[in-house]
């Protein structure tokens, strides 16, 4: 299972791109899933605070990684401002953007 991240530092693994190459360098495939802690991405640069906006990160994660890899969604509240790389989870309730983006773009999914 790999895990987004938030960018601190020089980690890697907070962009898509950097995903689908770990995952384009594993042979065996199969045995191989990515979960989006909607904190680390929010922190990362992707958008999450209206529907709109989440369609628009959950394409790019369909286009880039692949939805077939798309194994968990780990959905936190984010502390830290948008893009600013900065690992920094918050309290339910509380964070720079309302799941409720989240939430509703997952609604939409699962009655397709």
């Amino acid at each position: 299972m790999i895990e987004n991240t938030a960018g601190q530092g020089s980690n890697l693994g907070f962009k898509f791109e950097h995903l689908a190459a770990i995952i384009d360098g594993v042979e065996d495939k199969s045995r191989v899933g990515v979960c989006i802690d909607t904190c680390h991405a929010f922190a990362a640069g992707y958008d999450l605070r209206s529907e709109e906006a989440c369609e628009h990160t959950f394409k790019q994660l369909g286009e880039v990684v692949g939805f077939n890899y798309l194994r968990g969604m780990h959905p936190e509240r984010c502390q830290s401002e948008f893009n600013s790389r900065v690992d920094r989870h918050h309290s339910l309730g509380e964070g720079k953007y309302r799941q409720n983006g989240v939430q509703l773009y997952h609604a939409r999914c699962a009655l397709r």
